[in-house]
């Protein structure tokens, strides 16, 4: 049983459906829920989540309020960039531009 926190659809890919959970990281549906997979960030609780307006990019934030870890996961290749050090609590990101969004760190809004 997961402990599920937050949920995102992919814009561009219907059928994928990513779920983040308080205790196992971020599972991923690629046949629109009908089963999930684990995906990335195992064993990592999951703050919040967002995808960014093309589908191309996941922002996870990992770890215990209020201090925690960003991560990037390109949805294609699957591959991360993490930045830590900033105590990270809110990402929303642009409906509609892929390069735009709302970033809360434990000091300022970014």
């Amino acid at each position: 049983l997961l402990n599920l926190l937050v949920v995102n659809t992919s814009p561009s890919l219907a059928n994928q459906i990513y779920i983040g959970t308080l205790d196992n990281g971020v599972f991923r549906s690629t046949d629109n829920g009908a089963t999930f997979q684990p995906w990335r960030l195992a064993g990592l609780p999951v703050i919040t989540m967002s995808l960014n307006a093309d589908g191309s990019a996941l922002y996870v934030i990992t770890g215990e309020e209020p201090n925690g870890t960003l991560h990037r996961i390109h949805v294609n290749s699957g591959g991360t960039t993490t930045y830590s050090g900033n105590a990270f609590r809110f990402v929303d990101l642009h409906p509609t531009d892929a390069n735009r969004g709302l970033l809360i760190d434990g000091s300022k809004l970014k």
